[in-house]
C-alpha cells in the first residue's frame, strides 16, 4: 500500500502534468531563443573595460558607422551602470505554436549575481502561470510557478516547480528564463552579428534615433538586420533598439520575409536597483 503522503505526492504530480501547469502553452515546435539571433553561444562577458565606453556624441557615431562597437558599448555601460539589478515591465507579443497570442504585460524583478528572475504578469498569461520565479542556486534549480487558476491552485497548489530548461518551460516564451535579461540579449546580439560579420552575412542598417510609443515615446536608436537566408521560423527581419538615453536594450521586433509578426518585446519604466529588499526573491512571493 502506497504511503499517504506520497500517494498525495504522486496526485500532484499527476494533475500537474494534466492541467500543464507551465509558463506557456503547448507548442508542436522546439522553443526558440527570445530575440531568434541564431544558434551562437552567449560569451559570459562580451566587453567589461570601463574605458571602453564612449561620450553620447561618440555613442551615436558608432551607430552610424559600426554597430558592433555600439553594442559592446551598450554592453560596458550596463557592467558599469547597473551592477546589481533592475525592475522593468515587458510587453511581449509572441507567435508561439503557429499562433499569434494577445500582447502581454510582465513585471520583471532581475538580479545580475547570482542570477534572480521574477516575473508577474499584470495581464492575462498566454500560458498558465501568472508569476515565476527563477533562483539560480535556489530551489534545486527550478523554475517555481504559480497557476494562473485559482481552481488549478486549489488542485495542485499555489507553487509548482519544474525544469527551467524543459520543453515546457519554455513553451510559453522564446526564451529559458535563465537566459534572459536585457545584458544577455545584447550578448546574443553582438554574438550572433559578430558571427555573421564572420561569414559575411552580416546586413545591418542604422535606421536612426525614433521616438518608440510603445515606450511612452522615449527616443531610441534603431538598427535592422536583414537576415538572408532566413533563420527559424522564416525570420528576415530583426529591428533592434537601444535606448538613446541609458542604451540598454528596449526594443525587438521580429518579422518574416511577407511582413508578418513572429514577435516583439518592449521594455520600459526600468529602474536600477542598487540593492534588493530581503526577500525579493523568495519563492513564498510567487504564492502571494
Amino acid at each position: 500500500m502506497i504511503p499517504a503522503g506520497v500517494a498525495k505526492q504522486m496526485l500532484r504530480i499527476t494533475l500537474f502534468l494534466t492541467l500543464c501547469l507551465i509558463i506557456g502553452p503547448d507548442r508542436t515546435e522546439p522553443a526558440q531563443d527570445q530575440f531568434l539571433v541564431g544558434e551562437v553561444p552567449i560569451p559570459a562577458a562580451v566587453v567589461t573595460t570601463l574605458d571602453a565606453i564612449p561620450t553620447a556624441e561618440s555613442f551615436e557615431e558608432l551607430a552610424k558607422t559600426d554597430a558592433l562597437a555600439c553594442f559592446r558599448a551598450a554592453v560596458a555601460r550596463y557592467h558599469r551602470d547597473i551592477p546589481v539589478g533592475y525592475t522593468a515591465v515587458m510587453r511581449k507579443h509572441e507567435r508561439i505554436g503557429g499562433r499569434m497570442y494577445q500582447p502581454e504585460n510582465v513585471e520583471i524583478t532581475y538580479r545580475n549575481e547570482p542570477q534572480a528572475v521574477l516575473m508577474k504578469w499584470v495581464s492575462e498569461p498566454a500560458g498558465q502561470a501568472d508569476r515565476v520565479l527563477y533562483v539560480e542556486g535556489a530551489n534545486d534549480n527550478k523554475l517555481v510557478c504559480r497557476p494562473k487558476s485559482a481552481i488549478a491552485r486549489a488542485v495542485a497548489g499555489s507553487m509548482v516547480l519544474t525544469d527551467p530548461e524543459g520543453r515546457d518551460a519554455k513553451g510559453g516564451g522564446r526564451v529559458s528564463v535563465r537566459e534572459s535579461g536585457l545584458l544577455k540579449a545584447t550578448e546574443q546580439i553582438l554574438s550572433a552579428w559578430g558571427k555573421a560579420k564572420e561569414d559575411d552575412k552580416l546586413h545591418v542598417e542604422y535606421l536612426g534615433i525614433e521616438k518608440v510609443k510603445e515606450l511612452d515615446g522615449r527616443k531610441v536608436h534603431l538598427f535592422r538586420r536583414t537576415v538572408n537566408p532566413p533563420e527559424k521560423e522564416g525570420v528576415t527581419t530583426i529591428v533592434t533598439g537601444l535606448d538613446a538615453e541609458t542604451w540598454l536594450q528596449v526594443v525587438n521586433i521580429l518579422t518574416d520575409a511577407k511582413g508578418k509578426p513572429i514577435a516583439s518585446y518592449y521594455f520600459k519604466d526600468i529602474k536600477v536597483m542598487q540593492e534588493f529588499p530581503a526577500g525579493t526573491f523568495e519563492k513564498t512571493v510567487v504564492a502571494k
